[in-house]
């Protein structure tokens, strides 16, 4: 499903380096006042997703349980929570800014193949091709709604632990999870005779990255324009700290983006749901 965010950034500062020299800061603003419509069509295609796979896992189960003569009766139900929200328009606009912004190619949109924020992994991984090969980035998304008390530290606690889940074992476990899902796919597609020539070269893309540890690294922090300031930027970067072993990555590069009406549209998609 393809709906475009009428979303543009603007670079309002760089800070260079920090969190102990391993990576950069970026602050960005952009507007989120004219895609409200195309977040609820976003939310509602995820919704759908996860309700099939969701249907799909639930009839799995009731089939076994069927065969073994055991009568079972029940009704597929979908729940969501704030949270869950929270996190797919965070997701869904992070797909939109390092795609937009950085100029980066989908390789891989978690939301977009589970169809919910809550699942563990990678939230997103793109590539960006060079004339002789292809950079391999991943993604971690984070979004701070409604944010009482010292922004800042929330802000910081977030993007910490933004780092966090970069933690190198918990990255190589994600990355093999990702190149599982698709050597299950490519089995699927040959047993009905497709062709899976892509899909093998994504895959072998994908295991050369996790054997080199050869990719970039990036959190995306999305705060309301009203909650968060310029003169606050550089102080939060320089005090942005995290024993998280990251593993042997040449570059962090942490995006904080303040959007005006981030917090006005988020409260009425959560109204609406």
């Amino acid at each position: 499903m393809s709906c475009d965010l009428q979303m543009s950034y603007s670079l309002l500062d760089k800070i260079s380096p920090v969190w102990n020299g391993f990576a950069d800061g970026f602050h960005y603003e952009s507007d989120v006042s004219s895609s409200e419509d195309c977040l609820k069509k976003l939310i509602a295609f995820a919704n759908t997703i996860n309700h099939d796979n969701k249907a799909h896992s639930r009839q799995e189960v009731i089939n076994r349980i069927m065969n073994r003569g055991i009568q079972f009766k029940s009704r597929l139900e979908t729940s969501s929570d704030t949270t869950e929200f929270l996190g797919l328009i965070g997701e869904i606009i992070t797909e939109h800014f390092v795609k937009e912004n950085g100029g980066l190619q989908e390789f891989y949109t978690k939301w977009r193949k589970k169809g919910t924020s809550k699942s563990r992994g990678i939230d997103m991984i793109a590539i960006k091709e060079n004339n002789e090969s292809a950079e391999f980035f991943l993604i971690e998304a984070k979004h701070l709604h409604s944010v009482s008390g010292n922004v800042s530290n929330d802000l910081k606690k977030r993007i910490e632990e933004g780092i966090g889940e970069f933690e190198h074992e918990k990255t190589i476990q994600s990355l093999a999870g990702i190149s599982s899902e698709i050597s299950s796919a490519i089995a699927t597609i040959r047993q009905v005779g497709g062709n899976v020539d892509s899909l093998e070269k994504q895959c072998d893309f994908l295991e050369e990255r996790m054997q080199k540890n050869d990719y970039v690294l990036i959190i995306v922090a999305c705060i309301d324009k009203t909650k968060y300031g310029n003169t606050e930027f550089k102080k939060l970067m320089k005090n942005i700290s995290s024993e998280t072993d990251i593993g042997k990555i040449d570059f962090l590069e942490i995006d904080v983006v303040q959007i005006n009406a981030l917090d006005e549209k988020t409260n009425l998609i959560l109204g609406g749901n």
